[in-house]
């Protein structure tokens, strides 16, 4: 009985000396050597959206006053709804006793992912280890949720290239319709098209408006917009560009330039 006393009272007393020294050790190698662990990773862009590009932010805490002298390693080990060419790379010189945000990662959010789908990053940070280990290793996963895809279907433009001026008495009025259509989701704001001349605009006279909303459109639908405008008798055989804008909530989406030579 006595002997397992005595053995119950030694073994915490030479645990906590055990651990003391090893806290010590600990300290001792932090001191003169970097350590860096990951606080904090998040898929940040300000616009989460099929097609996008987006940054994956890690943060890098070093706590230890000596600055990096070996790489960190940053490895992608899956994803979710993204395109990552880089699997692997390299970050150097995390400053001591810093956290370091890095975004050195750019990736694209894949082309026909809808709005509320997860997006996700997958991957492990390899330090340099201490005494007993060669590295450290620790793993995330950055999740973050989409917004509404604004993309559109294609589409082909039909125009007659070489419009008259004038008819037998008057000038003509030539007419422009552009077809819309959301290639993967509804939208319910739609779309904004512009259409004006980039060049000889004093030639060009706009009969509707130059900016035109396409208001709600539904996934499979399709919008025709209408633009005229008249051509003044100086704009015979010259080039006139027209640029048509299709852009969502200020954005543009697609930009398309066609030349008219009126005759």
């Amino acid at each position: 009985m006595a002997e397992e006393n005595a053995y119950n009272t030694e073994i915490p007393k030479a645990t906590a000396v055990a651990e003391a020294e090893a806290s010590g050790e600990v300290k001792n190698w932090v001191a003169s050597n970097a350590a860096v662990t990951l606080t904090d990773s998040a898929i940040i862009d300000s616009d989460l959206r099929g097609g996008s590009d987006a940054t994956l932010s890690l943060k890098l805490k070093n706590i230890s006053p000596k600055m990096t002298s070996k790489p960190v390693r940053l490895v992608i080990t899956n994803v979710e709804n993204v395109t990552v060419e880089t699997k692997e790379m390299l970050i150097n010189n995390l400053a001591g006793n810093t956290t370091t945000e890095n975004k050195d990662l750019v990736f694209k959010i894949n082309r026909d992912v809808t709005s509320g789908k997860t997006v996700s990053i997958t991957g492990k940070i390899i330090t340099p280890g201490g005494k007993y280990k060669a590295e450290r290793i620790e793993t995330f996963t950055a999740i973050a949720k989409t917004a509404v895809n604004p993309l559109l279907a294609p589409q082909e433009l039909t125009y007659d290239s070489t419009p008259k001026v004038k008819g037998l008495t008057k000038y003509k009025i030539h007419r422009f319709d552009v077809a819309i259509s959301p290639a993967v989701e509804t939208l319910t704001e739609g779309y904004t098209i512009q259409m004006m001349p980039t060049d000889h605009a004093d030639l060009v006279e706009m009969k509707t408006k130059t900016s035109q909303t396409t208001g709600k459109l539904s996934y499979g639908s399709t919008k025709t917009i209408s633009f005229s405008y008249v051509f003044k008798k100086a704009a015979r055989d010259k080039v006139i560009p027209m640029e048509i804008k299709y852009l969502f909530k200020g954005q543009v989406m697609r930009s398309q330039i066609i030349e008219l030579r009126p005759r």
